[in-house]
């Protein structure tokens, strides 16, 4: 008897037996269209120096000091 309610009751609110699997990368394209562009973006705010330094770093023999 307790079986049979225990069937009814999952039938009614549609029970899966399986769980269903995702992958990664399934996962990541509902959150994302891009994400490879927006893991760079995430560590060029992370570490900003690495945007700029290459404007900055000049070699010693430009620079002169009068």
């Amino acid at each position: 008897m307790a079986s049979n309610l225990k069937k009814f009751g999952k039938r009614v609110i549609g029970h899966q037996e399986t769980v269903p699997v995702v992958s990664v990368k399934e996962w990541t394209s509902h959150l994302s269209h891009d994400p490879k562009s927006e893991v760079r973006e995430y560590f060029q705010s992370l570490f900003p120096i690495l945007g700029w330094i290459t404007r900055y770093s000049k070699p010693l023999s430009v620079l002169t000091y009068n």
